[in-house]
């Protein structure tokens, strides 16, 4: 699968939105909300390569510029997460094949954990309703854990990298988006790119770029580890 002759991985570094759940959905509708109560048509196709992978502050602060609304940030941000979180709360589910692939990984003994640039309150929501603290054994690292440096910034990789005890050689990071992507490549680590968000045309800095996790092959990807 690999072209480059690395040593194979020891590590999965799973972003969040868009790869382990369907909250890409949830933003576009919860964001045309947001627009629809101020009159303003959301030009998802203008924004999203922008915002994509960015914090919820950031986000906000960005579509306060692009649309150039008068609402202070912290205001607009509570609203964006109000709706967001009703959202959530009935819609969130995990994306199609993740706890496949995931239970593959773990029975290979190869080390996961999750690395997102998730708002803290929206991530608490999914933790309770999908139960991601004990799926990845309480390894979900957020940019609020390296001072909100958002992708390309490498920073949240190397970070979760260095927390489960692991080099950027041994790591290969799962994303769906170029901001994403960026991040991984910056950090000197392998990156698959799923479609689940972007075209294939935007996702081309990424290693391998498949449509679903079915389409990964573990066995090319990973070694086998006795222990951890």
């Amino acid at each position: 699968m690999f072209q480059n002759g690395s040593l194979k991985k020891k590590v999965a570094i799973f972003d969040l939105d868009g790869v382990i759940i369907n909250s890409e959905a949830i933003f576009d509708i919860a964001d045309t909300e947001f627009f629809y109560r101020r009159g303003i048509h959301y030009k998802r196709e203008e924004v999203i390569s922008i915002v994509i992978g960015k914090g919820l502050r950031e986000s906000t602060a960005i579509l306060k510029k692009i649309y150039t609304l008068k609402e202070s940030i912290e205001g607009l941000l509570e609203e964006r997460r109000k709706i967001l979180a009703e959202a959530y709360a009935t819609r969130i589910d995990f994306m199609g094949g993740f706890k496949k692939f995931h239970t593959a990984l773990i029975e290979k003994n190869i080390r996961t954990c999750i690395a997102t640039a998730s708002d803290n309150e929206l991530l608490a929501i999914v933790d309770r309703k999908l139960g991601l603290s004990e799926i990845f054994r309480g390894k979900i690292f957020t940019i609020a854990d390296v001072q909100h440096k958002s992708k390309p910034d490498p920073a949240i990789f190397l970070y979760a990298a260095h927390r489960v005890g692991a080099v950027p050689d041994e790591c290969v990071v799962i994303e769906d988006s170029p901001n994403g992507i960026l991040a991984a490549k910056n950090a000197d680590m392998l990156c698959i790119a799923l479609t689940t968000t972007h075209a294939r045309d935007k996702l081309n800095l990424a290693d391998v770029i498949v449509d679903t996790f079915h389409e990964i092959h573990i066995g090319e990807i990973f070694t086998n580890q006795s222990h951890i």
